[in-house]
């Protein structure tokens, strides 16, 4: 492996020399610390864009053909374009901060300041019997001119110890304070503290935008280094010099040499950012790295030339991407638990993160890395790459006896899941009446694909059981990952014998089926799974009455 990686090292060295290099990692540097003073600090992207006749800002100054006047309450636009419209709405919101500054020094005005504080949220799961859960208090009273009614969330014997902590952390915050005595400052709306007031209409909510942006900070050098290691891969591949290379050294030694020094470059990037952040979140970002790595490492092997390739590798660079990125828009949904990037925001915040939260997140992108891997170096040999199409590569991958199939059913569920997380910003493109039929239906569809491209392979019966107990296997373990540990029993007991029963039931069914085509095969099991998935949420749905 490292006698390849240097290899790679040597080929890189003749091609760049180390004045290119240097330049290279320099620009990086540069643009990144550029990028992060200007999220950090703030820019003025406005700043001297438009005239006027007074400069009441920095945004204006003063010229001969002003696109505003401005006469004491009146602004006067100057023409009907954009710019002027732009001008007077960007003078309006000057002059009315302005007019809510004097104010507040009047002391005979009385304004509304309103302050933020973000409590941390907690989710805690227990498990009690339905029998013993205690009855809500309610209190009825009525006067003359009003009915009101009050239900107390917590019973009165319990009320005390169940509520301490949120009783703790508002008692400082519902505190009526006197505006003149504290001598707020009035600030623009910015990050919010218990110091900084602002007036209701200025207030907005908090969002991750400036930590997502830090988080891509992370990730920006590992798309140059991927790129780098892309383009090696498919040079040496439509060269025709991978050939030499396979006939001297293994399949993984090859792969793993190839993508080390690249991983290794990427790695140290971060780390270089997280050491200038004083932080340890690069940790987080690895996963997301190694899966990048994985995808473009098994693309080149499945492209048939370089436009193919390219298109695959644009598609599923900005796949990834999405998938690392989209759920830490919601911090404080479980859907950000999806992303390890969500831990590294949680890391950069000084923010305690419980890794068990993200054990799910680690090991689908994980599995996910290692599956691509494994398929990457078992198509390595001069019959796969250049002539045999994409579904008979696969076919050739997953062909194998029973623990092989078992262990490609087993990886082959984090393939399913990166699929299943798009299909959730597909059902928002449909009538609500089509959202849960047709997500079922491609729910059940991206499982039975998964499962039968191994049983399509092996086409035996022994192999297809083991298939689906892999994928059954892997499937209920993520899921273990995610409940609580006092619900593993009454989980162990109820939740098992029938997904168990299902997954065996389809890959029989799309083993008798195979003979009539792979893709009518996945549509006999597709069906099965989809009718089954969607008798279990209908009756969920009416067991809790929604």
């Amino acid at each position: 492996m490292l006698r390849v990686a240097l290899l790679e090292l040597a080929q890189k060295k003749k091609k760049m020399s180390s004045k290119y290099v240097l330049s290279i990692l320099l620009v990086l540097l540069l643009s990144l610390a550029a990028f992060y003073i200007s999220i950090t600090s703030g820019f003025e992207s406005d700043k001297r864009l438009y005239t006027a006749n007074l400069a009441i800002s920095d945004s204006f100054t003063t010229g001969s053909n002003p696109d505003i006047l401005i006469y004491e309450k009146i602004i006067i636009m100057t023409s009907k374009s954009d710019r002027s419209l732009a001008a007077a709405d960007e003078a309006l919101g000057i002059l009315r901060q302005q007019y809510l500054e004097k104010l507040s020094q009047n002391s005979e005005a009385f304004p509304v300041l309103v302050s933020v504080r973000y409590l941390e949220r907690r989710s805690v799961a227990e498990v009690v019997n339905s029998s013993k859960l205690p009855n809500l208090q309610y209190n009825e009273s009525k006067s003359s001119t009003n009915s009101t009614k009050q239900i107390d969330v917590f019973p009165k014997e319990t009320a005390d110890s169940k509520s301490d902590d949120l009783k703790d952390d508002l008692s400082e915050f519902l505190k009526i304070e006197s505006f003149q005595d504290s001598k707020r400052e009035i600030k623009d709306v910015g990050s919010f503290s218990t110091n900084e007031y602002v007036y209701p209409e200025q207030l907005s909510i908090r969002t991750p935008f400036d930590k997502l942006v830090l988080a891509m900070i992370f990730l920006i050098p590992s798309y140059f280094f991927v790129q780098l290691f892309s383009s090696s891969f498919l040079e040496d591949k439509f060269s025709r010099r991978l050939e030499i290379i396979i006939s001297i050294f293994n399949n993984y030694e090859i792969v793993f040499g190839k993508m080390l020094p690249y991983f290794a470059a990427s790695i140290l990037a971060m780390a270089s950012i997280s050491l200038f952040l004083n932080s340890s979140a690069f940790f987080f970002a690895i996963p997301v790295v190694f899966l990048l790595f994985s995808f473009h490492s098994a693309i080149v092997v499945f492209s048939r030339s370089y436009r193919e390739a390219t298109m695959l590798l644009l598609i599923f660079s900005l796949l990834v991407t999405v998938y690392a990125v989209m759920p830490v828009v919601f911090p404080i949904s479980e859907f950000s638990r999806i992303s390890p990037l969500t831990a590294l925001l949680r890391c950069l915040e000084n923010k305690a993160t419980d890794l068990q939260d993200f054990l799910p997140a680690f090991y689908v992108i994980f599995t996910l890395g290692a599956f691509l891997f494994y398929l990457t170096c078992k198509l390595l040999y001069p019959e796969y790459l250049y002539s045999t199409g994409i579904l008979e590569k696969i076919f050739a991958a997953f062909y194998g006896g029973k623990i092989k199939s078992f262990l490609l059913g087993f990886f082959g569920v984090s393939l399913a899941l990166f699929v299943e997380f798009f299909i959730i910003f597909i059902i928002f493109l449909v009538p609500k009446s089509l959202a849960l039929p047709l997500s079922l239906i491609l729910v059940a569809g991206v499982e039975e694909i998964t499962k039968g491209l191994s049983i399509a392979a092996n086409r035996d019966l022994i192999s297809s059981v083991s298939t689906a107990l892999g994928f059954f296997t892997a499937e209920k373990l993520l899921l273990l990952l995610n409940i609580s540990l006092e619900l593993l029993t009454p989980f162990l007991a109820s939740f098992l014998l029938l997904p168990a029963m299902l997954h065996t039931a389809t890959a029989l069914i799309f083993y008798f089926f195979i003979k009539f085509g792979f893709w009518k095969a996945c549509a006999a099991s597709s069906l099965i799974h989809f009718l089954y998935n969607y008798t279990v949420v209908i009756t969920i749905a009416s067991s809790l009455n929604i």
